[in-house]
């Protein structure tokens, strides 16, 4: 990939046209899986770890510069990071009120695993971690709005997704 056509993925991947940025983005998926080298370790006799994928250096130096990009303009983002910090509440608020009181708020089949972990000496509050990983963004703050909110009230929906 030379200058000219790394200044027309640029302008493409900020342009208004959306069919412009997807040729941008299709390009520069292209270019890095192209770019990928199989390096092998001999030290090691097991596949998994004998054979590493690598991005040759120019590709990688992109990457990074992509990353960096990402970081500042996406995720740091205080619009972005607000919707994190509000899914975070969301997520230590459930896991909160679960562990509180399992045996009243969990749904049948996960309380039967969290009285199984109890009973085994397990950790317990993974049942409730891997109950609420499970949960899609927009379950968990349907919930969560059910469990907290004064003004929700019961929620038939609710109940067939637990």
């Amino acid at each position: 990939m030379d200058k000219k056509e790394l200044t027309d993925i640029g302008n493409k991947l900020f342009s208004h046209e959306h069919h412009l940025r997807k040729d941008a983005i299709g390009t520069l998926v292209n270019g890095f899986v192209t770019a990928i080298v199989i390096t092998e370790d001999e030290a090691f006799e097991t596949p998994l770890l004998r054979f590493n994928a690598t991005l040759e250096p120019d590709f990688a130096i992109a990457l990074n510069v992509l990353k960096q990009l990402v970081y500042k303009y996406v995720i740091r983002k205080p619009e972005i990071q607000m919707l994190e910090y509000k899914g975070q509440q969301i997520v230590m608020g459930l896991f909160e009120a679960f562990a509180s009181d399992p045996e009243r708020l969990l749904p049948l089949n996960t309380q039967e695993r969290w009285r199984e972990s109890e009973q085994k000496g397990l950790n317990s509050h993974r049942v409730l971690a891997d109950y609420i990983s499970g949960m899609t963004d927009e379950f968990a703050g349907r919930l969560y709005q059910q469990l907290f909110s004064p003004r929700a009230g019961s929620n038939v929906e609710l109940s067939k997704e637990m």
